[in-house]
């Protein structure tokens, strides 16, 4: 299993994907990001950005399961528009609609465009959607894994 970081993506829990290799002039995301608390583990994490967040019960947390009707949105680094709660000691910046980077695996196999995206069993990560369920987006372009 490979994994691909900051895949370029439109969410909105049915929205669209781009995905395409982190170019630093590339960084920005389009959509509004707002600020969501999160518990101290994740908010220390390193490799947050471009994870898929889920909201249950009052909390957000990052997706860990395939098909997760509670998708929220993706954390992103420099949202182009951000919406900041600054009462909040640990909170991340989260794309629910718009563009935004997304890592994504090919689990349940390469990603062509137009293939529907959905989170994984693998923590805050994205995969190809091969049956019905909740997605996280459409793919913009293909994200192929030579297997040589």
């Amino acid at each position: 299993m490979s994994y691909k970081s900051y895949l370029k993506l439109t969410t909105v829990i049915f929205t669209t994907v781009l995905m395409s290799y982190p170019v630093a002039a590339q960084d920005l995301t389009s959509g509004v990001a707002v600020s969501v608390p999160v518990s101290t583990e994740i908010f220390n994490k390193e490799d947050i950005f471009g994870k898929i967040l889920s909201y249950d019960s009052g909390t957000f947390a990052v997706a860990t399961s395939e098909y997760d009707p509670s998708m929220y949105g993706v954390v992103v680094r420099n949202p182009v528009i951000s919406l900041q709660d600054t009462s909040l000691d640990e909170s991340l910046l989260v794309v629910s609609q718009g563009t935004a980077y997304v890592t994504a695996s090919n689990t349940n196999g390469n990603i062509y465009e137009g293939d529907f995206i959905t989170s994984s069993s693998n923590s805050g990560i994205a995969q190809l959607a091969t049956r019905s369920g909740t997605i996280l987006g459409v793919a913009l372009e293909d994200l192929v894994y030579d297997n040589s």
